[in-house]
């Protein structure tokens, strides 16, 4: 690859010639970059729960940071499919105020 050679697709690390970590949305299906996508993860205990940091160990699935992700997401079942789990209506409940809470502190608009 020559130096004049920029990675295609890849936000922040063309400049550095890095290949940033692309994740899919459940949902929507759109990929992106692992940061910008919420990270919802099952822990070994079960527990089901939105990871700010995005490295909490487990069972993980992203959505993007936007209202209509999480709704078809949670009309079409698709976040306990990701995580392998039956989630109930309570469940998706504090998911979405975590969700909501998440995208907030980001700056980004839900």
């Amino acid at each position: 690859m020559s130096k004049d050679t920029k990675a295609v697709g890849h936000e922040d690390g063309a400049a550095t010639g890095r290949r940033l970590p692309q994740r899919r949305c459940v949902a929507c299906g759109a990929s992106d970059a692992k940061g910008s996508l919420v990270r919802f993860v099952r822990g070994k205990d079960g527990s089901i729960a939105c990871d700010p940091s995005g490295r909490a160990k487990g069972r993980g699935a992203y959505l993007c940071a936007r209202e209509e992700c999480f709704g078809a997401a949670e009309k079409r079942a698709r976040l306990g499919a990701a995580l392998k789990c039956q989630l109930t209506g309570e469940d998706y409940q504090r998911l979405h105020g975590e969700f909501k809470a998440f995208c907030a502190t980001q700056g980004q608009k839900v």
